[in-house]
């Protein structure tokens, strides 16, 4: 996608107090180290919505990212279901990614992201494609386990319970204004926590104490869902509106990483959504 910035707005008030504040932006930090600052300010002007030059810029980018996104979900049901079909190569991969209590798929899934983020800023969409597949190979493969422990049934409902409820959060976080950039750390606080009392629920298990971190993992992923679908526009507006040349490479890119954002909020939300029932149709 070439965007072309447009300079017809100079007159308009809303362009030049952007302006205002985008050298504003750009003065603090840059010498006295005020990084703070610079966020703040950052976050202030992620609170300007699009203007009309700039939303059927923003239309065509979200059609970017919810196509890959699509092509992801896809993709992860398509290799489950061969790795469901394939038991044997499935157990051999299985042993390898979650060695070491699935420390080994967390390192994949890091050096995936980080190679996405490589390809980001070299421009490169091949190594981009190659992060994104590799990424959602990975995560298919991992989900090639959820027909072998649920029945059709169950995962048909998680799914569309899953579907619900992301939808409601996206369009929320897409459309509120309300600024939702400041939700990032306590989510991720949150998300680490959960995580800790996984590793807890592991060793001492705890039916209650399941339930109690499958809830609170649905409600930080629906919120997560919320926040990533701003963080699209908004992340979007800060790279149209920097100043520098983009080229078409470099939009896919962008939508690649928040396709994966958007994606891992869905997968992680229908597998709580999927184990919570399975823990009700256990105890019935």
């Amino acid at each position: 996608m070439n965007i072309k910035k447009s300079s017809s707005r100079s007159d308009d008030h809303y362009s030049k107090k952007l302006r205002s504040l985008t050298k504003e932006v750009a003065s603090v930090g840059s010498a006295d180290g005020n990084y703070v600052g610079k966020f703040r300010l950052v976050q202030k002007a992620s609170k300007f919505a699009p203007d009309e030059n700039e939303v059927s810029f923003l239309q065509r980018h979200v059609l970017q990212v919810y196509l890959i996104f699509v092509i992801q979900l896809f993709y992860t049901g398509i290799v489950s279901w061969y790795m469901y079909l394939h038991p044997k190569l499935l157990l051999k991969l299985l042993k390898g990614l979650l060695f070491a209590h699935g420390l080994v798929f967390l390192a994949l899934c890091f050096v995936l992201l980080a190679l996405l983020t490589f390809a980001q800023k070299t421009d490169s969409l091949i190594l981009g494609m190659v992060a994104t597949l590799g990424f959602t190979t990975a995560w298919g493969i991992m989900m090639g386990l959820v027909p072998i422990f649920y029945d059709g049934k169950l995962i048909f409902e998680a799914l569309v319970l899953t579907i619900i409820i992301y939808l409601g959060s996206a369009l929320f976080g897409f459309l509120t204004r309300n600024n939702l950039t400041g939700w990032g750390t306590p989510l991720f606080g949150g998300l680490l926590a959960l995580i800790a009392l996984g590793f807890f629920q592991h060793y001492y298990a705890n039916s209650f104490l399941n339930i109690v971190i499958l809830i609170a993992d649905i409600i930080i992923f629906t919120l997560y869902s919320a926040y990533d679908n701003q963080m699209i526009k908004i992340r979007f507006l800060d790279k149209l509106r920097d100043g520098i040349p983009d080229s078409g490479k470099s939009w896919w890119l962008l939508a690649m990483s928040s396709s994966i954002d958007i994606y891992l909020d869905f997968v992680n939300l229908f597998l709580d959504i999927l184990n919570l029932l399975g823990d009700g149709d256990d105890d019935d």
